[in-house]
């Protein structure tokens, strides 16, 4: 598969999880890959994992919470490889989940500054190099926040504030022929089965709802995300929700 071949991607939290499934498929479709990570141990290993793809990868350990790592890993990328083509704003920190009223400063900080403004951060610092030959930007978004998952306010609240930048963005930027569309998972990931450990319950009445009987797993989240960062992807501004068929907007 050659859907990114030339093309280079930037990645963030692409030390495990969504991000490193992403990761693999860019690589897979031939894309060079610049990933960023806070954790220095999950970036080393996944960075190994996918020079042995064959990809070329440089990577850089940084927390998305700070403007300067953004701008560090962009001009990285371009000394790098000369070029920057898709950006996937995958980093977020998660947080136990705890009723609204309890969710202090400190709690929705993480959420935000992590989500919302790391995805701020990135996009501003990315886009003199997007707007030089057009490209993608994907952002993530979660159904904690269509949804409105109960215990999960700061997080929803910071998903769906990249939902509404994102559609905005998507217009101003769309001259510079540079899409920008969020894909909003269910997945069989670490984090969704941490979850759900203890609740299984809660896991049948989800599982249960989604039309495919089962959430996503990480590769096919994946295969989407290439799709959109590849030049047959002609869609832009829009949510795509790949969640089993669970939500159905």
């Amino acid at each position: 598969m050659t859907a990114l071949a030339g093309k280079v991607a930037l990645i963030t939290g692409a030390g495990q999880g969504l991000g490193f499934e992403i990761a693999t498929a860019m690589a897979k479709a031939g894309a060079a890959l610049v990933l960023v990570e806070r954790y220095a141990d999950r970036l080393e290993a996944s960075t190994a994992k996918l020079r042995e793809l064959g990809a070329q990868v440089a990577s850089m350990v940084g927390d998305v919470r700070e403007r300067e790592v953004a701008l560090a890993a962009a001009e990285g990328a371009i000394q790098r490889f000369g070029r920057l083509d898709v950006l996937v704003n995958n980093a977020q920190i998660l947080t136990a989940p705890k009723p609204f009223i309890e969710q202090d400063d400190a709690y929705f900080d993480r959420a935000v500054r992590s989500g919302l403004y790391g995805t701020i951060y990135f996009m501003q610092a990315c886009y003199p190099a997007l707007s030089q030959r057009g490209g993608a930007v994907i952002n993530l978004g979660s159904g904690a926040g269509t949804a409105g998952n109960p215990g999960q306010a700061a997080y929803g609240a910071a998903k769906e504030a990249i939902r509404g930048l994102s559609r905005t963005v998507a217009r101003e930027w769309g001259k510079d022929n540079i899409r920008v569309n969020v894909i909003c998972p269910t997945a069989n990931s670490p984090s969704y089965r941490e979850w759900f450990k203890d609740k299984p319950e809660l896991l049948a009445a989800s599982v249960a709802h989604m039309a495919r009987g089962r959430p996503a797993e990480g590769f096919e989240i994946g295969n989407l995300a290439v799709f959109l960062a590849s030049d047959a992807c002609t869609i832009t501004g829009q949510t795509l929700h790949i969640d089993g068929g669970s939500a159905m907007p």
